[in-house]
């Protein structure tokens, strides 16, 4: 497990080689401990740096900005690749709508379980049941249930 014992701040002013301005550069540094049940195994420091131009918002003000800043890049992120659920399942177009069809009335059939207090596995059961006798599943069929 990692715990941080401690945090250090310091800002200075930078210019880098070819410009013309100088740039405000807040370092923090972040004492990690490992532990290993009440055991610390080791120390580490971590170090973030971050660089503005803005002399008017205090370090810890940069500092939660930025860190906000890097939610919303998590966030976009996810969306983008890390989602599987805006993946199509299977290679044709009829079999990717089945699948969406079926994913949606699972969830509202959690939903509705939910609601109503039932179980939601016997609300899917059910409604399974109901499924196979609509579409004309021969008599003395058995569907087979998948736990979710």
């Amino acid at each position: 497990m990692l715990r941080q014992a401690a945090e250090d701040l310091v800002e200075f002013s930078y210019r880098p080689g070819k410009c013309k301005r100088d740039y405000r550069v807040i370092a923090l540094r972040k004492d990690i401990s490992v532990e290993r049940g009440e055991n610390v195994l080791f120390c580490e420091y971590r170090y973030f740096f971050y660089i503005t131009n803005d002399p008017d918002m205090t370090a810890d003000e940069v500092i939660d900005q930025a860190r906000q800043r890097c939610n919303q890049e998590n966030l976009i992120s996810q969306l983008k690749s890390g989602l599987r659920a805006l993946h199509a399942p299977v290679n044709t177009l009829c079999a990717n709508w089945a699948c969406t069809t079926m994913a949606t009335l699972v969830w509202s059939l959690k939903v509705d379980a939910r609601a109503s207090g039932a179980s939601v596995d016997t609300s899917l059961k059910a409604a399974l049941s109901a499924w196979a006798c609509h579409t004309g599943a021969a008599p003395g069929c058995r569907v087979s249930y998948a736990r979710m």
